[in-house]
């Protein structure tokens, strides 16, 4: 069964990155005596990507393809360089992605990006579960965590954890299906 996780930090005010778009202050928050607070171990799970261009193309300039063998939905509506690692791009339809990737049968699908991508994958239904770290940095301008119109979607908390340096990790899971709207 396929199932769409998130992974992602934010800051106090809901900030995914500063207003630069920058993503420097999440290096103060590392994760320190508890290591990476799963991060590695949630990395390597994923049986596939899907992220916006904007997100690929930052990490195609960071260095090395982070997710060598794993096929990578890459949301887009201009040309890319399919031929190098497993990048696959897809026009901007989130709910046919989400309807191939279930009929893929993949275990663990994840949503990389931002408030774009994760509003639009929340909205056709392709958010399963958050998996939110909230440091305690306020940015008070940036990118917000999700970026949507339309309805709400309701999200259950069904964990929580305290990380050292005041880090608080949330794990909300999401109804099944894309809002319907009236």
């Amino acid at each position: 069964m396929t199932r769409f996780v998130a992974y992602i930090s934010m800051s106090l005010d809901g900030r995914i990155a500063d207003a630069d778009g920058g993503t420097s202050w999440l290096a103060d928050h590392g994760g320190g005596e508890e290591g990476d607070r799963g991060y590695a171990a949630f990395h390597g799970a994923a049986d596939a990507v899907v992220m916006g261009r904007r997100t690929h193309d930052g990490l195609r300039e960071a260095g090395p393809w982070p997710w060598r063998g794993v096929p990578a939905y890459v949301i887009t509506s201009r040309m890319l360089d399919p031929k190098r690692e497993m990048i696959l791009p897809v026009l901007p339809d989130f709910p046919g992605l989400g309807r191939q990737l279930r009929r893929q049968d993949y275990g663990t699908v994840w949503v990389v990006g931002g408030g774009q991508t994760l509003g639009a994958a929340l909205q056709a239904g392709m958010l399963d579960e958050l998996r939110l770290f909230v440091l305690p940095v306020v940015l008070g301008a940036g990118v917000p965590l999700f970026s949507m119109e339309g309805l709400p979607r309701p999200a259950v908390l069904s964990g929580h954890r305290l990380w050292p340096g005041g880090v608080v990790e949330l794990l909300h899971s999401f109804d099944a299906g894309p809002q319907a709207k009236p």
